[in-house]
C-alpha cells in the first residue's frame, strides 16, 4: 500500500529470463493506492556441472539485476 501523502515516482519494469538453468520472472503491477511485486524462480535442475558454472553465474547475476530495480515514492503534488 502506498503511504498517504505519497505517490509512485518510478515503478520497476520487472523482467523475465529463460535459460537452460531455469526461469526467473519479476512482475510489478499498480492498482489505485497499492503496488504488488511478484517474483518467481524455477530451476530446471538440481545440479550445475563445474563446466557450466560461468553460464549459471551469469543467469543468477542477470536475475539479481532485475531484482535490484527500485520502486521510488515521492510526495504527492497538490
Amino acid at each position: 500500500r502506498i503511504p498517504a501523502g505519497h505517490d509512485v515516482a518510478a515503478l520497476p519494469e520487472g523482467g523475465r529470463l529463460e535459460s537452460p538453468f531455469g526461469v526467473f520472472a519479476l512482475t510489478v503491477t499498480r492498482e489505485a493506492r497499492s503496488v504488488s511485486v511478484h517474483s518467481e524462480l524455477t530451476l530446471a535442475r538440481a545440479r550445475v556441472e563445474a563446466s557450466e558454472y560461468v553460464a549459471f553465474r551469469e543467469f543468477v547475476q542477470r536475475a539479481a539485476a532485475i531484482l535490484r530495480q527500485r520502486l521510488t515514492l515521492a510526495p504527492e503534488r497538490r
